[in-house]
């Protein structure tokens, strides 16, 4: 931590007083909290607060830092200033929207609760905050059913069943994001210059949920082209338990050829014992055995609260790479 004491002094003038740890308290964090973070006491412009630096590089997405953080105020009863030694765009945006108190080394210090924003440069220019569901799609495929590295738009389209208008446009805002590159001769083709885990982890923030909607029925869906889902495919990849209800998924597009009219299902738990989740892309071109893919699982649950589902999907994910 010396180093950032030393940018807030030379570089804005603000002046940090390092002060004993409250050792109790840091021994009533969870084990994922103390593993994950080293914590440190400060004064801040009279303010005491603590320091909380991850000490891994690739750190959990804006909204799971946000849930850590809190977690960690409730049980120190004290406000807490993430400390990063680099951070992606969009993950620095949903921060500040969160208002979420960071400092990125050499860049940027957003403390909002005492009215602190001062940055180095200037801002970056503003990029789309999420793939679209297509692209998100191609994206995964790749990752995680089979390598599109040098393949032509043309055969990605007959992959995945996407017009081939759909998958240029796909593969041109991956590219915007900078997580491929599109060779320029006439035969255009998709280029991969990460491997699969760092590329995960680069486009993990600006991936989100493929749940449109969930309904609940009363019965056990018997249809072949449903996958699991939720914590029922969790259990499956994990060493969490299987959750009561079952989870099923399948496409907006296919529940009509399905029988499941979207319309037709409880919006909550009190209408059945079985949901039924309604994905933006299908499921099926994913999907590996009778469950959804691991990455679509993990960004469908990444906002579950519950801290043994989020224990869970790190362990899944670590098993992937």
């Amino acid at each position: 931590m010396n180093q950032v004491i030393e940018y807030l002094m030379d570089t804005f003038g603000i002046r940090v007083l390092v002060q004993k740890n409250n050792v109790t308290s840091l021994n009533n964090l969870p084990f994922h909290l103390k593993k994950g973070y080293e914590i440190v006491f400060v004064l801040l412009q009279g303010q005491e607060l603590v320091f909380v630096k991850p000490t891994i590089s690739d750190y959990p997405s804006p909204d799971q830092l946000k849930r850590q953080m809190e977690q960690i105020e409730k049980i120190i009863q004290l406000p807490g200033v993430f400390v990063f030694d680099r951070i992606n765009t969009y993950a620095r945006k949903r921060m500040i929207q969160n208002r979420t108190a960071f400092i990125i080394e050499n860049r940027q210090v957003y403390i909002p609760y005492i009215f602190l924003d001062l940055e180095e440069s200037k801002a970056e220019k503003q990029v789309r905050d999420f793939l679209s569901p297509s692209s998100q799609c191609v994206l995964i495929y790749h990752l995680i059913v089979g390598s599109l590295e040098g393949t032509n738009l043309t055969a990605i389209a007959n992959l995945l069943g996407y017009s081939s208008m759909t998958v240029t446009r796909s593969v041109k805002e991956l590219e915007k994001f900078a997580l491929c590159r599109l060779t320029r001769a006439k035969d255009k083709r998709i280029i991969f210059d990460l491997d699969k885990e760092k590329l995960w982890y680069q486009a993990r923030d600006y991936m989100k949920s493929p749940i449109q909607k969930k309904s609940w029925i009363d019965d056990k869906p018997e249809n072949p082209q449903l996958l699991l889902s939720g914590i029922s495919a969790l259990a499956g990849y994990s060493n969490i338990s299987e959750d009561r209800n079952m989870s099923y998924a399948t496409s907006v597009k296919k529940s009509k050829q399905l029988n499941l009219e979207i319309g037709t299902y409880g919006n909550s738990l009190e209408y059945g014992n079985y949901c039924i989740e309604f994905w933006k892309y299908d499921p099926q071109l994913l999907g590996q055995s009778e469950m959804v893919d691991p990455l679509s699982l993990y960004l469908s649950l990444s906002d579950n609260d519950d801290e043994r589902v989020q224990q869970a999907l790190e362990q899944m994910i670590d098993r992937i790479w």
